[in-house]
């Protein structure tokens, strides 16, 4: 089953959304869902206060990716649920967002049941489910 379309829109524009700290190399953005239910929703944060995370979601030093955003925004069980991560370049396309291992690893820990990440032929692939 593939993710809902309102759902991929809302990692694009959690991707294209300008932060207030322009530190970010890649604009992504990833949506968290449940059947058609929006859960939470994240982008990259390279401005954030890492002191207010737990050590085990921060991958490098002054870098937050979006999945680990999206977790943390859930602020909920999270077993059953899906994720949908996308990149988009400057013109809004779509562009490989592969979940790094970190950060592949940590959504299988908190227990989501499918991983979907954009590739730069412009799809929507399944990784995990």
């Amino acid at each position: 089953m593939r993710p809902p379309k309102f759902i991929v829109e809302i990692a694009k524009a959690c991707a294209s959304t300008p932060k207030r700290d322009s530190r970010n190399r890649f604009k992504v953005g990833a949506a968290i869902y449940d059947k058609k239910k929006l859960i939470s929703f994240g982008a990259n944060d390279s401005g954030r206060c890492l002191r207010s995370y737990n050590r085990k979601c921060v991958r490098t030093p002054g870098e937050v990716h979006a999945e680990v955003m999206a977790i943390i925004g859930a602020r909920q069980d999270l077993r059953g649920c899906a994720i949908v991560v996308v990149r988009v370049n400057k013109k809004g396309d779509l562009r490989i967002a592969r979940p790094c291992s970190f950060c592949l690893s940590y959504l299988e820990s908190v227990g989501l049941r499918e991983i979907y990440y954009s590739t730069s032929e412009g799809r929507i692939e399944k990784l995990i489910g």
